[in-house]
């Protein structure tokens, strides 16, 4: 029997071989390249949390913020009523003098005082008149001292009495202008014996100031 002769392996040729090596080269380093892409993405993205715990989270609501208190709010903000006030306190501005009318008033001179005048005339070698309408100038400034220092009502008695003369015949009427401040005038009302009002303030006033000139006149 003849033996059956095993087949001759033949041996690649070194072109075939070069290409089959490169081949393998290309999918070895296309590996590797891949692996590295992926290495990188998986450094890149380990820290980043899950992407369902992040769209489970509800955000939270921002808190809202204090608006700063303003300075001139604290200031405007008023003491405490025991808190002692550091301000000083605004001093009180003096009394101003009350509304004056100025008036005509007729003055009467009854017969005491024109032989008061007349005496006094003699002395000073004149007449009657000039020594009484002297006096009717004094007794506007005597007046208006009179009232400021609290003794109107001294001349009350004599200014009554001179009201009801004015319609006597032996009594004078003499003519002055002169300025009267409401005060003053409210006060001659209140001390004339005239409790409804009838007489005018002007004839009430013109009283008062003969028994101002009456009270000049008896000093002398």
């Amino acid at each position: 029997m003849s033996r059956r002769r095993p087949p001759l392996k033949v041996a690649p040729s070194p072109a075939a071989q070069r290409d089959e090596t490169k081949q393998v080269e290309k999918i070895v380093e296309s590996s590797r390249a891949l692996q590295e892409r992926m290495k990188k993405s998986a450094d890149s993205h380990g820290t980043a949390k899950p992407t369902n715990a992040v769209l489970d989270e509800k955000p939270s609501a921002p808190k809202p913020r204090s608006k700063p208190k303003s300075k001139t709010v604290e200031q405007s903000t008023p003491k405490p009523a025991d808190q002692a006030p550091t301000a000083h306190e605004p001093e009180a501005k003096p009394k101003t003098a009350s509304p004056s009318r100025r008036m005509s008033i007729c003055v009467p001179i009854n017969l005491t005082m024109r032989n008061r005048a007349g005496e006094i005339a003699k002395k000073l070698d004149k007449d009657a008149d000039y020594v009484i309408n002297a006096y009717l100038k004094r007794t506007k400034q005597g007046l208006f001292e009179r009232w400021k220092s609290g003794q109107l009502e001294d001349l009350a008695s004599d200014a009554n009495l001179l009201l009801d003369q004015q319609a006597d015949k032996g009594t004078r009427q003499h003519r002055i202008d002169a300025t009267l401040e409401e005060a003053l005038s409210d006060d001659i009302r209140s001390l004339m014996d005239d409790p409804l009002d009838l007489v005018t303030i002007n004839k009430k006033a013109a009283a008062f100031f003969g028994a101002e000139m009456l009270a000049q006149l008896t000093k002398e």
